[in-house]
């Protein structure tokens, strides 16, 4: 279903908010855009660090190279630990240092990546060394930017 030319609303699943879409592309060419999520812990970063770090650079060397080249590639970065704050707003705002969401894991870093399919993104999120120690998340973006 194309939106080109053509106003497009509709509920994104996960949330309440209504998305009106707006543009020149299919919906299904959003659906092909993906966001690598790389969950880490203080285990998981030591195990790494310890045991397979020439490793870990190689692979993320290898895979930032070669979705450069493709065009895949969209963007990455990792995440700082320091400084992450966690914010709430039930009963008035909180912010305590994080990244910990009251779990013992946080997220690393990412890679957004636009690449022919789901397929894809799950094997270019295999070939990264903290798979072995932690969850790699792949999510689809679901609808287009506002």
């Amino acid at each position: 279903m194309s939106t080109s030319g053509q106003r497009v609303k509709t509920r994104c699943p996960h949330s309440l908010s209504l998305y009106v879409a707006v543009g020149h592309a299919s919906l299904k060419e959003f659906l092909l855009k993906y966001m690598i999520l790389i969950h880490t812990s203080a285990a998981s970063d030591l195990a790494i660090r310890s045991e397979a770090f020439a490793e870990f650079e190689a692979a993320h060397g290898a895979v930032i190279g070669e979705l450069s080249i493709t065009g895949e590639l969209i963007d990455t970065h990792e995440l700082a630990v320091l400084g992450a704050k966690v914010v709430r707003t039930n009963g008035g705002l909180s912010v305590t240092n994080g990244p910990f969401a009251e779990t013992t894991e946080w997220v690393g870093g990412y890679y957004i990546v636009d690449v022919a399919s789901e397929d894809r993104a799950i094997e270019i999120a295999a070939r990264f060394v903290e798979a072995r120690y932690a969850a790699v998340e792949v999510r689809a973006f679901a609808l287009p930017p506002l």
